[in-house]
């Protein structure tokens, strides 16, 4: 399901920035990102959530959950399992995160997880 989801973001990424006349390089630039994180995002493997913003503010789309405005959960499974214990309902309300704050841990961690590498 979470597959489906977020390859429909990259489908809608793709399909944004070739109507747009650009380049996956172009898009990168653009957003301060590399071109292999551009095709990443269009084939679902990953979700550009550090650079959320700079994408659907150059594209002009969002990419925010459907029916809610709030940004999809993270594909990788050890992400999706922090996120869910983050965002989960059954959490204790003071300890339960928005679905924004848990990007925010999410991002954090990988930033270390790069830094210790």
């Amino acid at each position: 399901m979470m597959a489906g989801m977020v390859s429909g973001i990259g489908d809608r990424i793709r399909l944004r920035r070739q109507a747009l006349g650009l380049t996956q390089k172009e898009l990168a630039e653009l957003v301060g990102a590399s071109e292999s994180a551009v095709l990443a995002w269009e084939k679902g493997r990953y979700f550009p959530a550090r650079r959320q913003g700079r994408v659907e503010a150059v594209l002009g789309i969002s990419l925010a959950g459907e029916e809610n405005g709030t940004p999809l959960p993270p594909i990788d499974p050890r992400e999706r399992e922090l996120w869910d214990l983050l965002t989960s309902e059954d959490a204790p309300p003071d300890d339960r995160l928005t679905p924004a704050e848990a990007w925010n841990v999410i991002e954090h961690k990988r930033r270390v997880k790069r830094r210790t590498a």
